[in-house]
């Protein structure tokens, strides 16, 4: 063990984080950013947070990454503080104090718990804040997955019992945070680490153990395991968005109806090629055939809609459109669907051109269903617009 520097501070230190190269102490209120020792990096002179022209409050959680100091203080403010760079690159206010901070190890986005008890996570590239679904009204932590594979796991405890969450930053509905399910926590238990759905806590007498969560699967076989129970299984891997260790269960499965289910949790991640690779084992060439004709489309918005048309939720389907380079998709649609009506409203924007024939397929199928005056102004309307 070699003396690598000593530092005296202001105030007594509550709480410390170290990375390779710098220290973050917070003392009560405040947080004293400074260099390790004699590193390696350009001498630095320490600074205290928050400073001094900023009017955020007190410090009430912190985190030290490799790149980051982040901290969150009672009125609310989330700061990222970048070190290579010695500056602020991002600022969030909540509109209530915030209590914790708790960072993903593998990115930048972090769940926080606000003085509501309400939990959010927040990606601060694009500003985006998602309210977290069933969160317990009391949490004492939150710990994320620290296989990095499967980065986007996280879980909440408090206690009683162990809650365990999705974040996805891509699906049809843009990102989302999912509830999974939860698992009894052992009593007076203190989790230290979270890998591959195996919880390591601390238990009342001081011994480490692992815990396996019930939100995961832990086979070491599968040839024993009954139809239902590879259904189950499968079904716990998808809704974590493991889908990899899901498709070893749908190899063996024989119901269509329950891999279809696998390929719409897929199609809902825009996970198109997992779709594919489901769709087929399910003996589905049509659905196979048209995703492959959308598997080559990059923009989101417009990959979401095609996936929208797909699980049938064709309003949500226009939305993305709509908001996608291009919005005449929401047009060939509805007209694909014979939802004329809508088909008509969005001609008038989008291709004004395209009315006469929506107006005489509108009054086609009113004259087979027998309204035959409406039809005629169907019928007229088209010669009127194409005049």
């Amino acid at each position: 063990i070699t003396k690598v520097g000593e530092k005296e501070y202001l105030n007594s230190v509550n709480s410390m984080q170290l990375n390779e190269d710098y220290v973050a102490a917070f003392m009560g209120s405040q947080l004293q950013l400074h260099t390790l020792g004699e590193s390696a990096i350009e001498s630095r002179e320490s600074i205290l947070f928050p400073t001094q022209d900023s009017n955020e409050g007190k410090i009430t959680s912190f985190y030290l990454s490799k790149e980051f100091l982040v901290y969150s203080t009672e009125n609310g403010n989330i700061n990222h503080f970048y070190i290579d760079e010695w500056q602020f690159v991002n600022r969030y206010k909540h509109d209530t104090g915030v209590k914790k901070i708790f960072p993903e190890p593998f990115g930048v986005s972090l769940v926080f718990i606000d003085d509501k008890n309400e939990g959010f996570v927040y990606n601060p590239i694009n500003s985006t804040l998602i309210k977290i679904p069933s969160f317990p009204s009391s949490v004492s932590g939150i710990i994320w997955e620290s296989y990095e594979a499967e980065k986007w796991i996280f879980v909440a405890y408090n206690g009683d019992y162990i809650y365990t969450f999705v974040f996805s930053k891509f699906t049809v509905e843009g990102s989302q945070s999912l509830f999974v399910s939860s698992t009894k926590q052992p009593y007076s238990s203190m989790p230290l680490l979270l890998f591959k759905g195996v919880l390591i806590y601390l238990d009342s007498s001081g011994k480490i153990v692992q815990l396996k969560l019930d939100s995961h699967t832990h086979d070491t076989t599968l040839e024993d395991l009954k139809q239902e129970e590879l259904v189950e299984k499968m079904r716990k891997n998808y809704k974590l968005k493991r889908f990899e260790e899901a498709y070893v269960y749908a190899t063996r499965i024989n119901d269509t109806n329950d891999l279809g289910e696998f390929a719409k949790e897929a199609l809902f991640h825009l996970d198109i090629d997992y779709a594919i690779r489901v769709y087929r084992l399910a003996s589905m060439p049509d659905m196979v055939f048209a995703l492959n004709s959308i598997k080559h489309i990059e923009e989101k918005n417009l990959l979401a809609g095609h996936c929208l048309v797909f699980l049938g939720k064709f309003d949500q389907a226009q939305t993305m459109f709509l908001a996608s380079s291009c919005p005449i998709e929401a047009l060939n649609m509805r007209r694909d669907l014979m939802h004329w009506d809508a088909a008509m409203k969005l001609a008038k924007g989008l291709a004004s051109n395209e009315t006469p024939y929506i107006s005489l397929e509108y009054g086609k199928q009113l004259e087979f269903i027998g309204d035959y005056p409406t039809a005629l102004k169907m019928f007229e309307r088209g010669l009127t617009e194409n005049d």
